[in-house]
């Protein structure tokens, strides 16, 4: 779940990040006005840093959902 504020989310500037394995880059994209990320309770990310937890999984193409 996302929460933020409709009159204030809006993108920020793009990133590249060189944290994929063997120093590869990916563009990472944030926003102003999102207060929080919550995934199955727990709080993921609060004001754009990251809480600790880790409670969702990856989902690969062709796996059940459960």
């Amino acid at each position: 779940m996302a929460l933020f504020d409709p009159l204030r989310v809006r993108p920020l500037e793009s990133q590249k990040a060189f944290d994929l394995p063997g120093g590869g880059k990916r563009w990472v994209q944030h926003a102003q006005g999102m207060f929080a990320t919550l995934v199955n309770g727990a709080v993921l990310y609060q004001e754009g840093q990251h809480q600790g937890p880790m409670p969702g999984r990856a989902l690969r193409s062709g796996e059940p959902i459960n």
